[in-house]
């Protein structure tokens, strides 16, 4: 009778309530992305963690995938938030799943961070090639996380995903060359697309699997010298906004300041290109805007860096700052993917490399890397989370929404 009470009480508060809208206080629950590629067969675990915690005394996640692909085994709870009744694992959980946690019978308050529940998942026979996203979500509709006072926390969702691999499969790769991009077209760089499975590569090989999108070159125009000029079609400026940001997701504050901000634009006047990998000449303006657009004393000495080129005195800037060198001395690399390493490491220098507390949990940043100090104070800060609450993928791309995300959090 508890159990219906409260949650008869939850769904009232969250249908008089908007729904969440991800901004810096928020806090977010993300889900793995599963590095290893399984197959029919396998089982493999799937995190799902909370970051930014604002203290709840209940909270519910509802949890869902391809049925044709992936069966749900079993679930464990973290240390977290205890469970409260959510119904067992069966055959019934066809595809959506409901996690509730916290507790029904006393007012506890919970504010720690880390791992909320752990689900095992089993490869089906029928599952088919490609990337399969686990998605993470309200199951009402609205923020299902309420505090000691009964009141809604906003919270934030980042789903994550797994890749699926069919015995015997070989990929049929089909390459789309590499575009330059223009003043007002986009251009892209060579990728290679399955036409079995639909995966995305970067190399002929089908090695170097990528994000749909990541190949995609921001036209020139949409990051020019002053991007808060008014007359830029790039810039659709803070009264409107872009269809692929939606208020559900993490980055959706962190582009409205940047937009709003003048550090950068869309990649079209409706498009702002969140997945897409930022390149180095890209980042290195961000951040010089985001400092103030600073004059370098002189020009820098990088023979394919244009001194008409938008990133020409950003990269000037930069070098001159010790925040980046380049790739040789006659180098510097502009059209070039950043890591999240290569980008976070940018970041902590161009704030002045502040000491971190302590070091961050994450199991891929070696307490040697030329980039653990700044992961660190990154992570410390609250201007990342990780990709899953024990890894920073470090070599992964830095795509736009987590570039602009890591600069609102560092910079607002």
């Amino acid at each position: 009778m508890k159990r219906v009470l409260i949650c008869l009480l939850m769904l009232l508060l969250v249908l008089s309530l908007p729904a969440a809208v991800s901004a810096a206080g928020d806090q977010t629950v993300y889900g793995q992305k599963v590095e290893a590629p399984v197959s029919a067969g396998d089982t493999f675990t799937y995190e799902v963690s909370l970051k930014g915690n604002l203290g709840m005394v209940v909270g519910a996640v509802r949890v869902t995938w391809p049925v044709q692909d992936l069966k749900l085994n079993s679930i464990q709870f973290g240390s977290v938030m205890p469970d409260n009744g959510t119904a067992p694992v069966s055959s019934t959980n066809k595809g959506r799943f409901t996690v509730v946690f916290g507790s029904d019978t006393a007012k506890q308050n919970y504010t720690g961070d880390g791992v909320l529940f752990t689900l095992t998942f089993e490869v089906l026979e029928t599952a088919t090639a490609g990337r399969k996203e686990i998605a993470l979500s309200c199951p009402h509709n609205a923020d299902d996380f309420l505090d000691f006072d009964l009141n809604n926390v906003p919270t934030a969702f980042e789903s994550g995903s797994v890749t699926v691999t069919v015995a015997g499969h070989v990929h049929d790769l089909v390459e789309t060359p590499a575009k330059d991009s223009t003043d007002t077209e986009p251009g892209n760089s060579a990728y290679w697309t399955c036409s079995g499975c639909g995966l995305y590569f970067s190399d002929a090989e089908g090695q170097n699997e990528i994000e749909p999108d990541s190949w995609i070159i921001p036209a020139q125009g949409t990051t020019p010298s002053d991007p808060a000029d008014p007359s830029n079609p790039g810039n659709p400026g803070a009264d409107s906004f872009f269809e692929d940001v939606k208020q559900t997701d993490y980055f959706y504050n962190p582009v409205k300041w940047a937009v709003e901000k003048g550090i950068t634009s869309g990649v079209s006047k409706t498009l702002f290109g969140p997945a897409q990998n930022c390149t180095r000449g890209q980042v290195v303006t961000f951040l010089w805007i985001v400092n103030g657009k600073q004059d370098a004393a002189k020009a820098s000495p990088f023979t394919d860096v244009p001194a008409d080129a938008y990133f020409a005195k950003a990269v000037a800037w930069a070098v001159e700052q010790g925040i980046t060198a380049g790739l040789s001395e006659k180098e510097f690399g502009p059209a070039k993917t950043v890591t999240r390493a290569q980008f976070v490491t940018m970041l902590w220098v161009a704030k002045g490399m502040p000491a971190a507390s302590a070091a961050s949990n994450f199991t891929d940043v070696p307490a040697n890397a030329y980039y653990a100090k700044a992961v660190a104070w990154a992570f410390a800060n609250d201007i990342t989370a990780g990709k899953s609450a024990t890894s920073f993928a470090p070599d992964d791309p830095c795509t736009r929404g987590q570039i602009v995300t890591f600069l609102y959090n560092a910079y607002k």
